[in-house]
C-alpha cells in the first residue's frame, strides 16, 4: 500500500551533557565565565531549532516542488500542491500520502482495464484517450533528488552554526 513520501527533519540538540569545567581555586571567575557562556550558547541554539526546522520544511517543500516540476510531472497540480508541511518545534514533515505519490516517485508497471473495457483519461494537452492498457511508467524519484540537495543545504547550515558558536 502506498504511504508517506517525502522527508522528515528532526533537529535535536545535546549541550546539556557537556561537562562543566572546572579548575583550580584562583581560575574559578574563568571556568564559571566559560560554563556561563557554554549555558548561553545552549539557551541561544535550543531556541533557534525552531526557526531552522521551519527554514528546513520550507527548503524540503520547494526543492520537491522543484523536482517535480524539472521531471515534467505536473498535470493536475495535485501531487505538487499536496506537498505540506506538518509538525512544528523541533520536528516537521514534509510531503504528501496521495495514493499516487509512489508510482510517480518509484515507477510503476503497466495498467490493464479488468472491470472495463478500456482506461479513459486525458492527457495533459487536453486528449481524451479510450485504450486497454498503458505503462509501464518510468520512476520520477523527486523525492530522492530533492534529499540529496536538502542534505547539502542541513551541512552547510551545521557548517554555518558551529562557526557561529565557535
Amino acid at each position: 500500500m502506498p504511504g508517506w513520501y517525502g522527508h522528515d527533519i528532526t533537529l535535536d540538540l545535546h549541550l546539556d551533557d557537556f561537562e562543566e569545567i572546572s579548575l583550580p581555586g584562583e581560575f574559578m571567575e574563568v571556568a564559571d565565565c566559560v560554563n556561563n557562556e557554554i549555558r548561553e550558547i545552549n539557551n541561544t541554539l535550543e531556541g533557534s531549532l525552531p526557526d531552522i526546522v521551519d527554514q528546513l520544511a520550507i527548503d524540503s517543500q520547494q526543492l520537491q516542488q522543484e523536482a517535480l516540476v524539472g521531471y515534467d510531472s505536473i498535470i493536475t497540480g495535485e501531487l505538487f500542491n499536496g506537498i505540506q508541511i506538518t509538525g512544528g518545534g523541533n520536528s516537521a514533515s514534509i510531503g504528501t500520502d496521495l495514493f499516487y505519490a509512489q508510482y510517480v516517485n518509484d515507477g510503476r508497471g503497466p495498467v490493464t482495464a479488468k472491470n472495463k473495457k478500456c482506461l479513459h483519461f486525458i492527457t495533459k494537452d487536453g486528449t481524451e484517450v479510450f485504450t486497454k492498457s498503458v505503462g509501464p511508467a518510468a520512476a520520477r524519484p523527486y523525492v530522492e533528488d530533492s534529499d540529496e540537495e536538502l542534505g547539502t543545504i542541513i551541512d552547510e547550515l551545521v557548517t554555518e552554526v558551529i562557526e557561529a558558536v565557535i
